[in-house]
C-alpha cells in the first residue's frame, strides 16, 4: 500500500472469530509519520499508535489489541497529510501462544481443573487472565505460577477471590522463576486473577500456571472443629503447617478419667514458634501451651472421660513462613 495521493487514508475490514491478542503490523515503513489504528464497525477508535519519522528506530510499527470477537477496521493513514510512494505492507495476526483468551474478567474466566497447567500472557497494556476454580470438598491447594518474563521493573501480581469477586488474598511475582502460593479453602468456587500491577506491561508477560491439591498433610482438610482430625490415643501424627495461618484442628475421646499428655515436636527449622490450645466439646478453654524454644512442646492435663479438641497453630503468620512446617503430634495417656 502507499499514502499517496495527499490526504490518502487506507481502512482494512478484518474478522475475529475468537477473542485474543490480535497483532497488527506495518511493514517497509515509508519515511514520513504514521498513524496506525484499530477502529469498530460504528467507527469508533479502539486502539491506536503513532510513529513519528524523528524517533523511529525500527522498520515496522506494532499494535497489539486486546479483542473480543467480531468485525473492526484497521485504519493507516498519515499524521502530518504528507505523501509517500514507498509502499508498505500491513498484516494482522492472531497471537498464538495465549490461547485462552478472552478471559479478562469473571465472567470469562477460563474454567480450570486441580492438576493441568494453563499457559497464558499478560500482553498487551492492561491485560487480566482470569480462572475460575470449583472444589467440591474442603482443600489445601497449591498455585505455581512459572513467569517467563525478564522485563525490568517486574511488579505482576496474582489475587485469590471468592466468587462474589471479593479479593481473599494476593501475592506478587517474581520474575524468571516459580512462584509458589498455597490456599486453605472451603468448598466453592474461586477466580485468581493474574495481571501486571501498574499496566505497564512493554513486552510480553509469558506464564505457566496450574493449581494442585496439597498431599503434604494427610491429616488436612482440619481447619476447625467441625473438619477436626480424629485422633486415637497412643498414635503419633504428622501433620504441615501449612499455608500462612493454616491451624490444625485434632479431636479424641478419653474413656476413663488419666491423665493426658500431649507433645508436639517439630522437624522443621521453618517453624520458629507454635501454640497448642485444649478445649471440651462444647468449646470451653481447659489449657494452653507454648513451645519450648526448642521446636518442642509438652503438656498435660487430667481429663475426666469425654470427647475434647486440640487447636496447634503457628505463632508468625508472615509470607516468611509460608513454607511447609512440619511436625509430629502425640497424645498419650499416663504419667
Amino acid at each position: 500500500m502507499k499514502i499517496s495521493p495527499e490526504n490518502d487514508v487506507d481502512f482494512y475490514h478484518i474478522s475475529v472469530p475468537k477473542g485474543g491478542v490480535l497483532n497488527i503490523v506495518v511493514r517497509n515503513m515509508p519515511a514520513i509519520s504514521l498513524v496506525l489504528s484499530l477502529l469498530s464497525t460504528d467507527d469508533v477508535r479502539l486502539k491506536n499508535i503513532t510513529a513519528m519519522t524523528y524517533n523511529r528506530t525500527v522498520d515496522m510499527l506494532r499494535l497489539p489489541c486486546l479483542v473480543k470477537a467480531g468485525q473492526y477496521f484497521i485504519k493507516v493513514e498519515s499524521e502530518n497529510y504528507a505523501v509517500s510512494a514507498q509502499e508498505f505492507t500491513v498484516t494482522a495476526s492472531m497471537d498464538s501462544f495465549d490461547t485462552l483468551e478472552w478471559n479478562n474478567d469473571t465472567a470469562n474466566a477460563t474454567v480450570m481443573k486441580l492438576g493441568p497447567t494453563y499457559r497464558g500472557s499478560i500482553f498487551p497494556t492492561s491485560d487480566y487472565d482470569f480462572y475460575r476454580l470449583t472444589l467440591d470438598s474442603n482443600q489445601i491447594v497449591r498455585a505455581t505460577l512459572d513467569s517467563f518474563s525478564m522485563k525490568p521493573n517486574f511488579n505482576a501480581q496474582i489475587d485469590l477471590l471468592d466468587f462474589e469477586g471479593t479479593q481473599i488474598d494476593y501475592k506478587y511475582i517474581t520474575s524468571g522463576v516459580s512462584n509458589i502460593f498455597g490456599y486453605s479453602l472451603k468448598k466453592g468456587t474461586y477466580y485468581f486473577q493474574i495481571y501486571d500491577v501498574y499496566g505497564d506491561a512493554s513486552s510480553e508477560l509469558r506464564y505457566k500456571f496450574s493449581v494442585s491439591k496439597d498431599t503434604t498433610d494427610p491429616t488436612e482438610w482440619n481447619d476447625d472443629t467441625a473438619h477436626a482430625y480424629q485422633a486415637a490415643l497412643g498414635d503419633t501424627m504428622k501433620a504441615t503447617m501449612f499455608p500462612v495461618a493454616d491451624i490444625d484442628f485434632f479431636k479424641f475421646t478419653v474413656g476413663q478419667a488419666d491423665t493426658i499428655r500431649f507433645s508436639v515436636d517439630s522437624i522443621s527449622s521453618k517453624l520458629p514458634s507454635f501454640q497448642m490450645y485444649l478445649f471440651d466439646k462444647e468449646l470451653v478453654g481447659l489449657g494452653s501451651a507454648n513451645d519450648d524454644g526448642q521446636g518442642s512442646l509438652r503438656y498435660k492435663k487430667y481429663l475426666v472421660p469425654g470427647q475434647y479438641f486440640i487447636k496447634i497453630f503457628s505463632g508468625y503468620t508472615w509470607d516468611g513462613e509460608s513454607s511447609e512446617k512440619l511436625f509430629y503430634f502425640t497424645i498419650k495417656t499416663g504419667l
